[in-house]
């Protein structure tokens, strides 16, 4: 099967992803989402952080929010190269900042990202100062809550025996 190529929206780097007028140079609020490797130790955490924050300094932007790396377990195993070894790892410290930048410099800090050894994965995306807001504002939202203790009969109205219980019919009103 082949596609015409005038068919296909190429994208040639992470400027036109998140759609950045480069001549503007107007800064804009973005957040990154990353993996730490989970074999870093705590007191690295912190300098792996504080190296996120200069390089995000270094280029001009404003951190405007942040959520400080906690252990996590992966959906799924994710292989890198560390130290000339390919390694899989169930389990990664999570963070996340959010910063305001100006858009023509956010390719620079992508590049910052990728040749940082420590990272196993990052996502950058576009977002407001409102949605940075609302995330910091709402507890549940910090991945370092634990999630609640709810059964899960609970949730789907299950009983012990395992089966369903069916929904209330409602009274006819004469």
């Amino acid at each position: 099967m082949t596609e015409d190529t005038n068919d296909v929206e190429i994208i040639e780097g992470l400027s036109d992803l998140v759609d950045v007028d480069e001549e503007a140079g107007e800064p804009a609020v973005y957040e990154i989402g990353y993996h730490l490797l989970s074999t870093i130790s705590k007191d690295a955490l912190e300098k792996e952080v504080g190296a996120l924050r200069d390089a995000i300094s270094g280029l001009g932007g404003e951190v405007v929010g942040e959520r400080l790396p906690v252990s996590v377990e992966l959906a799924y195993s994710i292989d890198k190269e560390v130290s000339g070894k390919r390694e899989s790892f169930t389990e990664a410290y999570f963070g996340w900042a959010a910063f305001e930048l100006s858009a023509s410099d956010i390719e620079k800090v992508k590049e910052v990202l990728d040749q940082n050894d420590s990272i196993l994965r990052f996502l950058i995306t576009k977002t407001s100062r409102d949605q940075v807001a609302a995330i910091l504002a709402d507890p549940s939202m910090d991945t370092g809550t634990p999630e609640p203790e709810v059964e899960v009969e609970e949730v789907v109205g299950a009983d012990t025996d395992g089966e369903t219980e069916a929904p209330a019919q409602e009274e006819e009103k004469a």
